[in-house]
């Protein structure tokens, strides 16, 4: 019934009194022919549909009673007066009181749709950037793939991972943390076809495919296009911020048909994009699933090596360029495993911080280390200096100068013997923290060198703020700059900076007579490096140090 004939049926209903002949009705079907359209509407339409038909009655009924006074001259008394406003009054309470309470339930019911309706859109989407979740993701995929096999196109599946972006929660907060992943996904999206899908895999994990391609080279593209695109500055609040990503690729039908097995892939490739340094992508292979493997095996003996007493240090010298003299030396750990052999730092450093092993790992270095300057100074008899390198994690420590007085008092080491390596990163991350960390370490009669210099981000503007000791140049600049005038340069720059700002220079990774020799040229202070030993166990540092006292002597 359209609203027209609802309001029709209504004015007719309220007319009917006219018709009748009210001396022989009784009065219940009176108000029964006024109540009811109000409790109809009221019923249907709620509150002001009760009252609407409520006032057209009260109206009607009105116009029938003057009817009967001016044209039938009736008399009316008291008691009719009052009987028509108790009818009105009931029509109206009638209205008003069902009409509020199918308001009411309308209300809740439409609440409850809402909530449903709210509830579906969670369980399908992510609640942060309102992209499609893993779940919905994968059904997608399972559609994409299916007309992909029936049209012989290609589908890539990408696992995209933020670079760093712990620290921008950390450092920053959690509402630029979140603001930054709205965003970049927005910008990822711009890159993408509407057909495709991107989805938020969880923390700053994304997860996407690409569908219509028809060759690897199309695919690349794209890839391509995301990686520069996140890589652009991003203004939050104002403020520039820059983040990279690794980004891992599986291709259908190269790589597999299953979507699972697909998104495992990409995941496996993205992975070893973030081992190779980030900022990158990797196409999935098969090699990979082994190198995975290999990786996990790593891990679960990293986990019981520190029990089963399977590291140890070797120990490099540190040397006075002007004379030779060893003066100290610096603690390498070693890894030897009974199924996997010698490991290298390089390959479980990292893992050791993912994993959360560092602290404790990073603790016993800087024990056994002073342990065995302690005996070493001992039997020498001569003060003899030990440097440890320090993990960023590590560092961050919030009672990580708490563990360094300990150690020192536990072994009785005297603090000047000691020198912390840090890494240039490390020394940016929190600038505050570090230089109150710094300080407390100094403070103490500690040494504090900054390793690798050269290689990270941080501004020569804080060195005049760090309280350091010495600046080590890395290998890298050393070993090329001979051949390459650029890093020959930056050698000799960063040994000129180091002696303005008052500090001493070690030179890493000398191999050479010849590197040797430039070094002297450019009055740099101190060098280690296999030129002078390759790093030892203490056992052989004796006979080192001894024939090194009496060439010196000599």
């Amino acid at each position: 019934m359209t609203i027209n004939k609802r309001w029709f049926t209504i004015i007719l209903i309220y007319l009917i009194p006219l018709f009748l002949d009210q001396t022989n009705q009784s009065e219940e079907l009176i108000w029964l022919i006024y109540i009811f359209p109000a409790v109809w509407l009221a019923f249907f339409y709620g509150l002001k549909g009760g009252l609407h038909a409520a006032f057209i009655g009260t109206l009607i009924h009105g116009i029938n009673e003057f009817i009967e006074i001016v044209y039938k001259h009736d008399a009316y008394s008291m008691k009719d007066i009052w009987s028509i406003t108790i009818l009105t009054l009931v029509n109206i309470t009638v209205a008003i009181t069902i009409g509020r309470l199918v308001d009411q339930l309308k209300s809740e019911q439409l609440s409850l749709q809402k909530v449903i309706a709210k509830m579906e859109y969670m369980a399908y989407h992510d609640y942060l950037t309102g992209l499609p979740n893993r779940w919905n993701f994968e059904m997608n995929l399972k559609t994409a793939l299916e007309k992909a096999s029936r049209t012989n196109s290609l589908v890539a599946v990408l696992f995209l991972d933020l670079d760093r972006f712990k620290l921008i929660n950390d450092s920053l907060g959690h509402a630029v943390g979140d603001q930054l992943l709205k965003d970049v996904s927005k910008r990822i999206q711009l890159t993408i076809k509407e057909e495709d899908c991107l989805a938020r895999q969880g923390g700053d994990e994304f997860i996407l495919f690409l569908t219509g391609c028809s060759t690897k080279k199309e695919i690349e593209s794209i890839v391509s296009s995301i990686h520069q695109s996140i890589q652009l500055p991003f203004k939050i609040r104002r403020q520039e911020y820059f983040i990279s990503s690794s980004i891992g690729i599986s291709i259908y039908p190269t790589n597999g048909s299953v979507w699972d097995d697909l998104i495992q892939q990409a995941d496996i490739a993205m992975y070893i994009a973030k081992e190779n340094g980030g900022n990158g992508y990797q196409w999935y292979n098969s090699d990979m699933q082994q190198e995975i493997h290999n990786m996990v095996k790593i891990e679960t003996q990293l986990r019981k090596a520190l029990k089963q007493n399977e590291f140890t240090l070797n120990y490099q010298p540190l040397v006075d360029i002007k004379d030779g003299r060893i003066f100290g030396f610096e603690a390498l750990i070693r890894w030897n495993n009974a199924d996997l052999g010698i490991i290298p730092p390089s390959d479980f450093i990292s893992l050791a911080e993912e994993i959360g092993m560092i602290s404790q790992l990073g603790e016993w270095v800087l024990k056994e280390a002073c342990i065995k300057a302690k005996t070493f100074s001992k039997i020498c008899r001569e003060p003899i200096q030990i440097a440890v390198n320090i993990s960023s994690k590590q560092f961050q420590e919030e009672n990580f100068v708490e563990i360094v007085q300990h150690v020192l008092s536990e072994t009785k080491l005297p603090p000047f013997q000691l020198e912390l390596e840090i890494t240039e990163t490390v020394s940016m991350d929190n600038i505050d923290l570090v230089i109150a960390k710094l300080n407390s370490l100094k403070e103490m009669g500690i040494s504090i060198s900054i390793d690798d210099f050269g290689t990270g981000y941080s501004s020569i503007s804080y060195l005049k703020y760090l309280p350091v000791n010495t600046l080590k140049i890395d290998r890298s600049f050393v070993q090329n700059m001979l051949n390459n005038k650029k890093d020959r340069a930056l050698v000799e720059s960063v040994i000129s900076l180091a002696k303005s700002f008052g500090f001493n220079v070690i030179a890493e990774g000398v191999e050479t007579e010849e590197q040797l020799e430039l070094l002297k040229s450019f009055d740099c202070g101190y060098a280690q490096g296999y030129l002078f030993s390759a790093p030892l166990p203490m056992k052989d540092l004796y006979k080192l140090f001894e024939e090194n006292k009496k060439k010196v002597s000599a």
